[in-house]
Formats: structure tokens, sequence, C-alpha cells
């Protein structure tokens, strides 16, 4: 990359979410030409590969201006992944099935004006939590969400509606499981549904797991949904689409720095996507290490 000129980096997932993304490059390229700016494009190829294509951008003598993650929250956590601590900013173009990250930072979903807000935005310093050797940005957990990412992520489409059926198919069949938690030191046991280590204040399409999350508050919210009948799911889904959720009496919220959560099973997800291996989590929370362009209205709210 020029010393000289100013560029942007940006990283395509071509299979994001359930829409294609149509002349995206030719859209990017024009808009940043108009602008004096260089546009670099990457097309990610493989699981993993958008973490590596961010890092060697940001190993360079002359990183980016940005690298921006034009796909879903689980395209995002690859980027970030690969950005890590080095202080280049994180660009968001949502176009996933959920996009919970960019809905809580207030980022457009509209091409045209998240592109502008690339550009027109500031840059905020939000936290990220580590969860072993990998970063999390928005919404990681264990339970039923991390089964329901598993089978997602090994589902022939996409889309909110196969996500939907995944969901109903496994619900009824789903054991609530005990977990033991240390938080900040603190040893105890909990049964719940789920266990979510949130950064945000959603899982994505404005489903909220911690209405009052914030990004750079150096807290991760700790959300335990202990078990309920089955009766209680409407209720539940109102609430968490009416950002009340945490007025549930299923659901608790506890704020922490470190938490270490141990389970029978290995399943859990890293922002929606499925992992294995998490019989033991370490959890702690890097406060404001991460530069991201987002609407300058929304610098309070986040």
């Amino acid at each position: 990359m020029s010393q000289n000129k100013k560029s942007f980096a940006f990283i395509i997932n071509p299979i994001s979410g359930n829409r294609r993304l149509k002349d995206i490059e030719k859209k990017i390229s024009s808009y940043f030409v108009s602008a004096g700016i260089e546009a670099i494009i990457y097309l990610s190829e493989y699981p993993g590969h958008a973490e590596t294509l961010s890092r060697q951008m940001v190993e360079q003598v002359f990183p980016p201006a940005a690298i921006v993650a034009v796909g879903g929250d689980g395209t995002v956590n690859e980027v970030v992944n690969g950005i890590g601590l080095s202080g280049v900013p994180l660009g968001i173009l949502p176009h996933g099935s959920g996009n919970g990250f960019a809905r809580h930072l207030g980022i457009p979903m509209k091409l045209d004006r998240s592109l502008a807000l690339l550009l027109q935005g500031v840059k905020m310093p939000v936290d990220l939590i580590r969860i072993g050797k990998k970063y999390s940005i928005n919404v990681s957990g264990l339970g039923f969400d991390a089964l329901v990412a598993w089978k997602f992520q090994h589902s022939s489409s996409r889309g909110l509606s196969s996500y939907a059926r995944i969901v109903l198919g496994a619900f009824f069949a789903y054991q609530p499981e005990t977990y033991e938690l240390q938080i900040d030191g603190m040893k105890s046991l909990h049964k719940a549904f789920l266990i979510s280590l949130a950064n945000s204040s959603q899982f994505g399409n404005n489903v909220l797991i911690s209405p009052r999350a914030s990004v750079c508050d150096g807290f991760l919210d700790l959300c335990i949904l202990h078990p309920f009948h089955w009766w209680a799911v409407p209720g539940l889904l109102f609430k968490m689409l009416g950002r009340k959720i945490d007025q549930s009496p299923y659901l608790e919220i506890i704020r922490a720095k470190k938490v270490c959560v141990k389970q029978t099973g290995e399943l859990w997800h890293l922002d929606g996507e499925a992992m294995s291996g998490g019989s033991a989590l370490q959890v702690e929370v890097l406060e404001r290490v991460l530069p991201v362009i987002i609407p300058e209205s929304r610098q309070h709210l986040i």
C-alpha cells in the first residue's frame, strides 16, 4: 500500500446473509474513487480467511486507514480477530443475516449510507471480550444458542427463515445444563437454558439479550437465562423485541470483568459462529482497545 495515498481495505464475505452481493465491489470502488481514496478489495474464500487477510494487512509497513468487514457478525468477528490489538480501525458494511453488532452501533443497513459513514463517521474505541485466545465483539455464549449456531452452521440454507426453523426444531428436545461460574473470583452454580457473554445488546435482527449493554464501559454483561416453561416463550420474545428482556424474572444479568465458565459439553459460539472445545472458557474484558467507525450521533449511546 502506498505511503502517500490513503487507502481503505474491504474484506467481502461473498456468501454472507441471504442476499446476493450484487455489484458490491463496483459500488465500493466507484464511491471511493470519487472521494480520491484507494479501495483495496478482497474476497474471503473459506472460514477463517477474513482473519488471515486482516492480520496480513495490519502487519504491513503502511497498513490501511481502516479494514472494513462486508458481511454479518461472523465476518466482523474474523476481521476483529485479524486486527487484534493493532489499533487499525474497523469499519462495517452490514450484509449478514442478523448484523447484531452493526445494529447496536447504529450503522445503517443500506449500502450507500454505510459507505458514506466510513468517511463521515467518527472512530470510537470499544471493548473486546477475550475468550481463550479469541476475541468476541458482539455476543458469544453457551447452551441453547450454541447448539442452534452449530445446527445453522451445518445447514444448507441461510437467512432468518432457516434460522427460525432450526430454533423451533431444537427447542422442545433441549435440556438445560448446570454451569459452574467464577465471576470476578466468586464461584457459583447456575442451571441455565443459555448463558450469553454480551459486549453489545443483541444477537441480531434487534433481538436483544442485554438492552443496557455498552461496548465501551469496561464490563461484559453475563446473561443467564434460567429454565422456563414453553408457555413463557411468547413473553420472552416480546420482551426481547421490545428491549425489555432485562425485566424478565427468568433472566439474570451480571456485569463482570473476568469470568470462567465450565460446562459438561464442548459447544459454544463466538459471535454466532459455532465452536467446540468449550468445556472451560476463560473470559475477560479488554477495555476500549479497538477503534470502530460509528455515526457521530451514536458516540454517547453505545
